[in-house]
């Protein structure tokens, strides 16, 4: 266990959230450093219940180490700690979240489109910072985003919430 705490604010109310961590070793052909997993809990009537919508928000994935063999990671699990749910609770983006609204969201850099919520088999389509797309789902740290083109034409597919800004 990396992290435990008891989070009671806001639209989270007695929520018990669990941060595993552990070393894998894959031939999944994912270079893996860290993977987590991230569970949500319910606290209600003296009982402890799985919250399945909160536990695939913050889901689970890992850091990934560059595979050219240098030290690199290339992509870092965005709720590995504490602070960082705590931080992504915060923001208007989630609580829009949990009322089941969409959410426009400004890309925050050079972003392309993934075919699933994994950083392998990336489109040749992307987006440059400033543009502003559509969230439709979130899930491990990566959002299910919409963008209509000035000539009309829609591209859609999952970013990671570190370039859509909302973790």
């Amino acid at each position: 266990i990396r992290d435990s705490f008891y989070l009671n604010t806001g639209n989270l109310t007695s929520k018990y959230f669990v941060v595993q961590e552990s070393k894998i070793d894959s031939d999944t052909g994912m270079n893996w450093s860290n993977y987590f997993n991230v569970i949500v809990f319910s606290y209600l009537n003296g009982k402890l219940t799985k919250d399945k919508k909160l536990t695939s928000y913050f889901g689970s994935g890992g850091d990934i180490i560059n595979p050219n063999g240098t030290n690199g990671i290339t992509y870092y699990f965005p709720y590995n700690k504490k602070e960082r749910i705590l931080q992504t609770v915060s923001k208007p983006e989630f609580d829009a979240w949990m009322k089941g609204q969409d959410v426009k969201l400004k890309i925050k850099g050079k972003s392309y489109f993934f075919p699933e919520p994994l950083p392998i088999n990336r489109a040749k389509s992307y987006l440059v910072e400033g543009d502003v797309v559509l969230r439709k789902k979130h899930e491990s740290g990566w959002d299910y985003v919409v963008y209509k083109s000035t000539k009309g034409r829609e591209y859609s597919g999952w970013m990671p919430c570190s370039l859509t800004g909302s973790c």
